[in-house]
């Protein structure tokens, strides 16, 4: 039986669908400028966190390039399911903040007293550069080399100012930030540098998941598989993460969605 997801891992069950509606015929066709826009539905966390800071959905593209997808249950209140790789793709993740003003301010004020690595996805990019990088540097493996950078999707106007705004927020707010650190893909590499002055600190624990076959190369596992390049990020990551910074600042990492799923 072929094995279905929901977000966050394998669970009984089918995967969550699109939440969109319209016709799709790839993975961004939600449009150039943005990802999904948000939802509106008050599902329940699946995830418990200390703040209710978001509830995400994996969504889903039909191999036919429709948003018909089969429901849960009969009636139409069911979740939209599908089985990925068979009758779906999945692509990206949807999510709603959900913070209240209580949360936010309690926060900003974790935050402002340190301790803390702050891991995020990098801002928006131009999905029309996406071939580019999928048909060159992911399948040659050499997305790391400074002449092949100009090939990978790149941060658009608005990606560049909403992450301007977040590190300017930072700023204002008195948090304070210690050391970046990056995927070397350059997308995530100016995301990092509006933090500090401080030079950017590129990591390949950081890079993005598609580039695995460059992640054994450098490695030298001679081993090549997908799973193998996985295993290492996935533990690496996990492992720099949880290394706390110096007291009374915080760090922060800039990487790519599909490495913090």
């Amino acid at each position: 039986m072929a094995e279905k997801y929901r977000m966050g891992g394998p669970l009984p069950g089918a995967a969550l669908g699109a939440i969109c509606s319209g016709d799709n015929a790839s993975s961004n066709w939600y449009g150039a400028v943005a990802y999904p826009p948000y939802f509106t539905r008050n599902a329940p966390e699946k995830c418990p966190q200390k703040y209710g800071l978001a509830r995400c959905e994996l969504s889903a593209v039909m191999k036919d390039g429709s948003s018909t997808f089969a429901r849960s249950d009969d009636n139409a209140g069911g979740e939209e399911v599908c089985t990925p790789n068979v009758d779906c793709f999945p692509t990206k993740h949807n999510c709603n903040d959900t913070l209240v003003c209580s949360d936010l301010v309690n926060l900003k004020d974790e935050l402002a007293n340190g301790g803390y690595n702050i891991v995020c996805r990098h801002e928006k990019t131009y999905w029309q550069q996406q071939t580019g990088e999928v048909k060159n540097c992911l399948l040659n493996a050499n997305c790391m080399d400074p002449q092949i950078k100009d090939t990978q999707r790149q941060l658009q106007p608005m990606g560049w100012n909403d992450a301007d705004a977040f590190a300017t927020a930072f700023q204002e707010m008195g948090i304070p930030v210690d050391k970046t650190f990056s995927s070397p893909f350059t997308r995530c590499a100016q995301h990092a540098d509006l933090f500090s002055d401080e030079s950017n600190n590129k990591r390949l624990e950081l890079l993005y998941l598609g580039s695995w076959r460059e992640v054994l190369a450098v490695i030298n596992i001679t081993a090549i598989s997908v799973e193998n390049a996985f295993k290492w990020q996935a533990y690496n990551l996990r492992n720099f993460a949880g290394k706390k910074p110096m007291a009374g600042t915080n760090n922060v990492m800039v990487t790519h969605g599909f490495n913090m799923m």
